[in-house]
């Protein structure tokens, strides 16, 4: 199985988003294919997740990762910045959908949520 992970990270975000989804992954690569996608993330973080040996692709707008996932690939989605909406068009195009939240500021459409604070 397919698991695709949305992240990203930068200077304005930080790059906690992606680290903490460099060590799920590494606790799930023995089981699944694991691909990240980004948008807007320099480099050095880039490298980060190649040096793990993750799959890795590069988005321009948010619909771009919409085009290739398939009904039986799982999505894992990390960053404040997704909205509910974007959240409802993924739940459509794959079989499960976890979000990481540590903040519970949107409406979630999801299978599941991973809240990692004590909150």
């Amino acid at each position: 199985m397919n698991i695709f992970i949305r992240t990203d990270g930068n200077e304005q975000i930080g790059q906690g988003h992606i680290m903490r989804m460099i060590a799920l992954a590494k606790m799930l690569c023995n089981d699944f294919s694991i691909t990240f996608v980004l948008q807007n993330t320099p480099k050095a973080q880039q490298v980060l997740i190649l040096q793990e040996e993750f799959n890795l692709k590069l988005i321009e707008k948010e619909e771009d990762f919409l085009k290739f996932l398939h009904h039986d690939d799982s999505v894992v989605l990390d960053g404040y910045h997704f909205s509910s909406e974007y959240q409802k068009q993924i739940k459509e195009s794959c079989k499960k959908l976890l979000c990481i939240d540590d903040m519970n500021h949107v409406t979630y459409h999801c299978h599941a949520i991973l809240n990692h604070s004590q909150h």
